[in-house]
């Protein structure tokens, strides 16, 4: 499909530093020339990286790459802050999100009758600064009981280190109601991370969605800014 053609090259470029932050793209006409496709193919594309907040637009200007393509923040100090308040886990017949598709840069077919889905939301006060969803996608990939699975599944993959291969990928995202719900505010844009975990034979079995609390996350780079005058 050309309009995901174009999206993989443009984040190719980007990622081998052939556009760095700020930098304008090769505009509508050159990129359709480049992939010889409509201009409509090629605006689906553009909406796309912008909606992920990869580039943004400049009206008469341009197209540009956004500060956030290589979005980070340091989860480690927010977690050594915070409290582990619920864990839900569950076998369920659980669809993978659009979002996580989206976020995977290659070709995302995997379709699990039964997955494991764990839920963690970590607290500190009252607040919700962050929670994490995760998946395992492969149940009999130990020859576990789905009790055993239950209980100890994701554990026992980093235990056999099953994992041989992680993608991470950091970016902003605009909130969904359960964001809403969750953190109860009106921010437009989340501090997201996606990790996908594959084996030595490069099968996806894991996948990750992290999200924060977004002024929790402004506020502790403030205050880290502070510290270091």
């Amino acid at each position: 499909m050309k309009q995901q053609e174009i999206v993989e090259k443009i984040i190719i470029d980007i990622r081998k530093k052939k556009y760095k932050v700020g930098d304008k793209i090769p505009t509508e006409k050159e990129l359709i020339e480049q992939f010889f496709c409509s201009k409509e193919t090629v605006r689906k594309a553009i909406r796309q990286l912008v909606d992920k907040n990869f580039l943004f637009s400049l009206q008469g200007k341009g197209v540009f790459v956004s500060q956030f393509f290589n979005f980070e923040f340091n989860l480690r100090t927010i977690k050594d802050e915070a409290r582990l308040a619920t864990f839900s886990r569950h076998p369920i017949n659980y669809k993978i999100p659009k979002i996580v598709k989206e976020n995977f840069p290659f070709n995302f077919n995997y379709e699990s009758k039964k997955s494991l889905k764990y839920i963690k939301l970590y607290f500190k006060g009252d607040k919700t600064i962050f929670y994490t969803i995760n998946w395992i996608l492969t149940e009999n990939i130990l020859n576990l009981t789905e009790k055993e699975l239950l209980n100890n599944g994701k554990r026992k993959i980093f235990e056999c280190k099953l994992i041989k291969k992680i993608y991470q990928k950091n970016i902003l995202t605009k909130p969904t109601k359960f964001d809403r719900f969750l953190f109860n505010d009106n921010n437009e844009y989340y501090p997201t991370t996606f990790n996908y975990y594959f084996d030595k034979n490069e099968k996806l079995i894991g996948i990750s969605l992290i999200k924060i609390f977004p002024n929790y996350y402004q506020n502790e780079q403030i205050k880290k800014m502070d510290n270091n005058k």
